[in-house]
């Protein structure tokens, strides 16, 4: 039986941001809930530089079967593909999602409809906006939303050079805000194979 794969698509292009630490913390307590998970991980830049990257000229709501033109999309659409369901993972930037998140989401189209998602957006103050936009793009592809997270975290990790550790270490010494949302974050991870 092939292992349940969950992409974790993160949205921020900034070198030092707190999405990466976010998700370090997602992989982990999905790795500590279901050990047998495969997870991976995406940015805008890598493994795939997806910014970079024209978007295919026929529209990818008319290729059903991979054959994109540029091999990096091709590459994308297999890696999509073989993902059971995505964890979208992005800060708020203007009251919306980041845009580099949204060139992630436009390379595509079959191979995100109808799978199962949970979105997560942060940011210092409300996130709800760039949650309802993010909502109304996966609506779009008939994602099936199973949970949302609206985290708020602490401004100085916006206004100062303190970020969300790198790599979350199983503890919430460095971070302990995200302790909070752990309970959320599990009980919406528990929804993503029902």
């Amino acid at each position: 039986m092939a292992k349940f794969t969950v992409g974790l698509l993160v949205g921020s292009p900034r070198l030092k941001n707190n999405s990466g630490g976010i998700a370090s913390w997602i992989h982990y307590q999905l790795k500590a809930l279901h050990p047998d998970y495969q997870v991976k991980k995406f940015t805008p830049t890598t493994p795939l530089n997806l910014v970079s990257t024209p978007i295919n000229s026929v529209s990818p709501r008319n290729i059903k079967d991979g054959s994109y033109e540029d091999a990096i999309i091709r590459t994308w659409s297999k890696e999509v593909s073989s993902c059971n369901a995505i964890i979208f993972v992005t800060p708020v930037y203007n009251h919306s999602y980041t845009g580099q998140l949204k060139i992630m989401i436009d390379h595509l189209f079959h191979e995100f409809f109808g799978k199962p998602v949970i979105l997560i957006v942060q940011g210092p103050t409300s996130a709800s906006l760039g949650l309802d936009h993010l909502r109304a793009l996966v609506n779009k592809y008939q994602m099936n939303v199973v949970d949302e997270l609206s985290m708020k975290i602490p401004y100085e990790y916006v206004s100062s050079p303190k970020r969300v550790a790198s790599e979350f270490d199983g503890t919430y010494t460095n971070d302990p805000f995200l302790k909070e949302w752990e309970l959320k974050l599990q009980e919406a991870i528990e929804k993503l194979e029902s």
